[in-house]
């Protein structure tokens, strides 16, 4: 039977107009399995596979961002792409500031700590999905990722 996340992952989803969106828990042992094993258990490819992080701005001070600046974002990757590039992370995060971003040093994007994200995103590690955060944050994805037919969270 689905569990109460999948239940209301699903509401939200058609609430918000997602017509083709399957939510499944996978089998305990799940991370432990190589890329290949993790796809061909949700019967896609590995460049679908992906996992989203709740990433902080370690120069801002305060817990919430104000007005202008973003403290937060949710990075969205493929496991099997190419590393977290830090540097297109901070233009990315500049660029949505627009005309409030600040010079490169004053951005220090880093991951926020398990309990951070829990209470920023409302799941558990190894469960962070952009549908149905507790705190609002702007969301992230790749381009390589923005071409595919079908992701994997």
């Amino acid at each position: 039977a689905p569990s109460q996340t999948q239940e209301s992952l699903s509401k939200l989803a058609t609430t918000l107009g997602m017509q083709s969106s399957v939510f499944k828990r996978v089998a305990p042992g799940y991370y432990d399995c190589a890329y290949e094993q993790r796809a061909s258990q949700l019967g896609t490819c590995v460049e679908a596979l992906c996992k989203s992080m709740v990433m902080e701005n370690t120069r801002l001070n305060g817990d919430e961002s104000c007005a202008e600046r973003i403290k937060y974002v949710l990075v969205v990757l493929q496991y099997a792409g190419h590393k977290l590039d830090r540097s297109k992370l901070t233009d990315a995060v500049r660029g949505l500031e627009g005309n409030n971003a600040l010079g490169r040093k004053q951005y220090n994007m880093r991951m926020v700590e398990e309990e951070t994200s829990r209470r920023l995103s409302g799941y558990e590690h190894n469960a962070v999905t952009p549908l149905g955060m507790t705190t609002p944050m702007p969301i992230i994805i790749s381009s390589s990722i923005a071409s595919l037919d079908t992701i994997w969270l």
